[in-house]
């Protein structure tokens, strides 16, 4: 007989409902960095924003890069991205991951990137600890991501959870 896998323990998925006018995330100017996302009340462990966006190919990707000089583009699996350029968002929708900011150079992030698989293939963040009210949602892109003029914070360290 098979040896039962073993099932990470952790807190309970929360998805935040995501449209403009949610109770739980709001948009404010963020100095030095354009605009950030804020909790208006506090947020669990484990809380989950979906990475929202176009799907594009490598081509568009590409072109994307060489076009943008601040692109919002993820990749979910090979050949596969998701753009989130805000302007891009259909009138009346906010894409809010693509206003997600890096931690200032002394804090560390309080999310994480990462892939689901299930219902579908898609990027979320997820907070790694509660967050308060009024509070900044932060993430590391990595080393990859191209940095103009700050240097941004340290990652959230991985719950085992996730």
């Amino acid at each position: 007989m098979p040896p039962k896998k073993k099932v990470k323990k952790g807190p309970v998925r929360f998805y935040l409902d995501l449209s403009p006018t949610n109770a739980f995330l709001e948009l404010r100017k963020v100095e030095g960095k354009g605009m950030g996302v804020f909790t208006k009340q506090e947020l669990p462990a484990n809380t989950r924003i979906v990475y929202e966006g176009d799907e594009i190919g490598e081509k568009k990707f590409k072109e994307a890069e060489d076009k943008h000089e601040d692109t919002h583009i993820v990749g979910i699996k090979t050949g596969v991205y998701i753009d989130a350029n805000p302007k891009l968002a259909p009138k009346g929708t906010i894409w809010w991951a693509s206003f997600m900011n890096e931690p200032d150079s002394k804090q560390t992030a309080n999310c994480v990137m990462a892939i689901e698989t299930k219902p579908t293939r898609r990027m979320v963040f997820v907070t790694v600890k509660p967050v308060p009210r009024n509070t900044e949602l932060t993430v590391k892109y990595g080393n990859s991501y191209r940095r103009i003029g700050y240097r941004a914070g340290k990652a959230a360290p991985k719950p085992a959870w996730l």
